[in-house]
């Protein structure tokens, strides 16, 4: 059974690495952008990216069931609008 297992595994061929990087985009182009991007641009997991979407705290385009995109310009007001003074109040 193990024997098995490891012909399969070498048989499936690996991604490319220059597949699984994220592709820079000029910040001032426009169009949509994936998961992946606003994560780097907000530094934070492509997980938490979809979580803050699901939650309605990001805003995305819903292209089907499984695929969302994101306007850079939509989440940068969106974090404009979450930003906390920290002024204490006397």
């Amino acid at each position: 059974m193990v024997e098995c297992y490891a012909r399969v595994r070498a048989v499936i061929p690996k991604p490319a690495p220059e597949r699984l990087a994220v592709k820079e985009r000029d910040p001032n182009s426009e169009g949509l952008v994936l998961a992946e991007e606003v994560a780097a641009m907000l530094r934070i997991s492509r997980t938490e990216v979809y979580m803050l979407a699901r939650r309605r705290i990001l805003p995305c385009i819903r292209l089907s069931r499984k695929r969302i995109r994101f306007d850079p310009e939509d989440v940068r007001e969106a974090i404009k609008k979450l930003r906390v003074s920290i002024r204490t109040v006397q």
